[in-house]
């Protein structure tokens, strides 16, 4: 009986050795409790539900996940998708078709330094993407209709031309503020063509009839507010209610039915992945995934 009970001890400590060593560092040898693999397990379960999750990014949502433990899931997959866990103009994607109506461009997404849009028209004193001119010449004939003056001061600008704007951005207050209200050359909205200020294209604007008629309005005829206060942590620039892209009618009036505030949530979900049961949603493919910047 001494001898079986001696076997049964030796067998137990051993099983529970092994248990130990199977939650140990394999490197320093130090025991890992079993709740930090399973918790991270858990959390990545729920990202994983969402159909823009990316398993390469996996490592990536736990980290974010530590500093913003708040966070909503969808969020944290959102801004990661978006490479705002790095640093802005490093590391950055360059954008493979500019001349689309969807291109995302930003600090994280860079145009060619010589690209110009090849169909460029006049409105007013400004050049814009021919498909944008109509639209445009309607927004701002109606915003006068309504007794609101709209003029326009920016269109098109062309990678040199922005980083002299930029240039003296930064000799006057300094690079990271200029980061906040300037593109850097190659990532300006403006290269596109899709892009129009209205004057005066600084603090001024703001609460001003021609501010609130553009935030009520633009949706109606493709434009989106492309910087807003609600989503500066998301576009990486402060206010800019002069500031408005074209994005086509059908995308405009999605996101203003869903309440999406920023061309990147609304391109990470349905540009960047598509979901299988809304395919054909403005914007999107028909079949299969978009990757890279369009």
């Amino acid at each position: 009986m001494i001898l079986v009970a001696l076997v049964v001890v030796i067998i137990g400590v051993g099983i529970l050795s092994l248990t130990l060593l199977a939650h140990a560092d394999v490197e320093t040898g130090e025991e890992i409790p079993p709740s930090a693999n399973t918790s991270e397990q858990v959390k990545l379960k729920q990202l994983s539900d969402y159909y823009f999750f990316e398993e390469e990014r996996s490592q990536r949502y736990l980290e974010y996940l530590v500093v913003y433990p708040n966070m909503a899931p969808e969020e944290v997959i959102v801004q990661v998708n978006l490479d705002l866990d790095t640093i802005p103009y490093t590391d950055s994607t360059p954008v493979t078709n500019p001349e689309s109506l969807l291109v995302l461009t930003n600090k994280h997404n860079y145009l060619p330094r010589s690209y110009e849009p090849a169909d460029l028209v006049s409105v007013g004193d400004i050049l814009i993407r021919s498909e944008a001119a109509g639209p445009l010449q309607q927004l701002v004939a109606a915003a006068w209709d309504d007794g609101v003056s709209l003029y326009l001061s920016s269109g098109v600008r062309d990678a040199a031309y922005q980083e002299v704007l930029y240039n003296n951005l930064v000799n006057s207050i300094g690079v990271k503020w200029a980061d906040l209200q300037s593109a850097r050359p190659g990532y300006s909205e403006h290269q596109t063509g899709w892009a129009v200020d209205f004057s005066p294209s600084n603090y001024q604007f703001y609460e001003t009839p021609a501010a609130y008629w553009i935030e009520e309005n633009a949706y109606k005829y493709g434009f989106i507010v492309r910087y807003t206060e609600e989503n500066d942590k998301m576009t990486l620039y402060i206010h800019e209610p002069w500031h408005i892209r074209y994005v086509g009618s059908e995308v405009a009036q999605f996101m203003h039915d869903n309440e999406i505030g920023s061309f990147e949530e609304y391109w990470v979900r349905y540009i960047q992945h598509t979901p299988s049961v809304q395919r054909g949603l403005p914007g999107m493919p028909v079949t299969g995934m978009v990757t890279g910047s369009q």
